[in-house]
């Protein structure tokens, strides 16, 4: 299994984003015999994107934290709601 990077192009202004983050495995059984380290975080914001800005999701899942946020792809700023 590789990991491949995905992009869209989403217009400036107000909009709902739903922000999902989950471990995967190449194969389903891998995933079965796995299933104590298949983390997953998922959150909804409410944000205002600026025009000509990249934006980029981040998350940490471990067994301490699970965590996904947005954040500018330039600075690294969180963006918060």
């Amino acid at each position: 299994m590789a990991t491949s990077q995905y992009s869209r192009q989403v217009p400036a202004g107000l909009h709902q984003l739903k922000l999902l983050a989950k471990i995967g495995y190449g194969a389903p059984i891998q995933e079965i015999l796995n299933s104590s380290t298949v983390y997953e975080a998922e959150r909804t914001i409410k944000v205002t994107l600026e025009g000509n800005k990249t934006y980029v999701v981040k998350g940490k899942l471990s067994a301490e934290e699970n965590a996904v946020w947005l954040e500018e792809s330039d600075t690294g700023k969180r963006i918060e709601q």
